[in-house]
């Protein structure tokens, strides 16, 4: 009887888990992540000075995604063992995201002019 409640309670758990999705979660976030840092990189060069406070909350919403992006790495690798080869890769395009916002704070705040 014992055994039965275990192996039911392990289904719900796997169940309710949604396991085996993490990697297309992943690709998803990451490609939506890149995408607005890009645009709105690229934004901060067309809109007007006095416009350019605005991306700071932008800016800090999309850094907040990029770090979420590590705990789902980490589930992803949970998940498909083949992930941990590309570990470098995904960690090279995490700091490029970084590297990205930070640039676009830089140009931003020049455009600004403050």
């Amino acid at each position: 009887m014992e055994i039965c409640v275990g192996v039911v309670a392990a289904g719900v758990v796997l169940a309710l888990s949604d396991l085996g999705h993490a990697r297309e979660r992943l690709a998803g976030e990451l490609a939506a992540v890149s995408s607005a840092i890009s645009a709105g990189f690229l934004d901060c060069f067309v809109v007007c000075a006095e416009e350019q406070p605005r991306f700071q909350s932008t800016q800090r919403d999309l850094l907040g995604r990029v770090i979420a992006l590590d705990p789902m790495i980490d589930t992803a690798f949970g998940e498909a063992s083949d992930l941990r080869y590309r570990s470098p890769i995904l960690q090279s395009a995490l700091t490029g995201l970084f590297e990205t916002l930070s640039a676009w704070r830089k140009v931003a705040r020049q455009l600004g002019g403050a």
